[in-house]
């Protein structure tokens, strides 16, 4: 694990989280327009000391992907849903940002791209969104740096939940 990045300019970057800090984060995306975005946010994510989850290695050959789809949600902290074009059309992903709802997840949008006219699912419609410039989030380890001051929600909100770590 990574404890410090250096930032862009040359800062220091703040310390990775203690194990007991780790968030598990279910990433929603489409394949189709974000996978490699995708790959880019979730190594950005562990080398920020955190679990990313992403269905390219929690689904194997014969599982039924939908229940597979369930327990990763169940399982996560946080849902990251990468908005772009192909995400905010496919039911695949409108049924991930329904599902991380039901079961009372933290849902932080991120923007990589354009969404060219298409609207989100409508949960995400309401929510803030985190905007990440091209070539954004992890094409190097230091531009993975923007991550902890655009993301300190995603922290769980729910009832019970007492730390005030954020990353």
């Amino acid at each position: 694990m990574v404890d410090s990045i250096p930032t862009a300019d040359g800062s220091p970057a703040p310390t990775a989280p203690a194990a007991s800090d780790q968030l598990s984060v279910f990433i929603s995306y489409s394949r189709r327009d974000s996978l490699d975005f995708t790959k880019q946010l979730a190594k950005a994510l562990e080398l920020l000391g955190h679990k990313p989850s992403v269905d390219l290695q929690g689904i194997s050959g014969g599982d039924e992907w939908q229940a597979r789809l369930h327990e990763m949600i169940l399982e996560a902290d946080t849902v990251i849903f990468v908005l772009s074009p192909e995400s905010a059309a496919s039911p695949i992903c409108a049924w991930e940002v329904e599902e991380a709802h039901r079961l009372g997840k933290r849902i932080l949008p991120a923007i990589g791209q354009l969404l060219g006219g298409v609207k989100p699912p409508g949960r995400m419609q309401r929510l803030n969104y985190i905007h990440f410039p091209p070539m954004m989030p992890c094409r190097t380890p230091a531009s993975a740096t923007g991550l902890p001051s655009s993301m300190p929600r995603l922290r769980p909100t729910f009832p019970g939940y007492a730390s005030t770590a954020s990353c």
